[in-house]
């Protein structure tokens, strides 16, 4: 067996992933406090990708008027938002209810 000591002094939090592309950068985990927060970023979404809401309901495998009711209320089934945001390239964290309306 091998044995290797690295002298890691010259690194510090930041300097030891410098340069390294960071993906969340790209990709932010976000906080929805309201349905027109939801909204706004699925029409930002739709828009840098050149998507039409009919675009958006057939790539995602959902109704038309699924994706319809998220583009203009922010609001449609759970199950459908999944599948939505999954082709719209919008991570999503699921808490315990215990956690509704509050910031963590």
């Amino acid at each position: 067996m091998a044995y290797v000591t690295l002298d890691l002094s010259k690194y510090d939090a930041l300097t030891a992933y410098k340069g390294l592309r960071d993906e969340k950068e790209e990709n932010p985990m976000r906080f929805f406090p309201d349905t027109s927060s939801v909204r706004r970023c699925v029409r930002e979404r739709m828009s840098g990708m050149g998507l039409s809401v009919a675009a958006l309901a057939d790539g995602a495998g959902v109704p038309l008027s699924s994706a319809e009711e998220l583009v203009e209320t922010g609001l449609t089934s759970i199950r459908y938002v999944y599948r939505m945001f999954d082709l719209l390239h919008i991570r999503t964290e699921t808490l315990p209810s215990a956690y509704a309306g509050r910031l963590l």
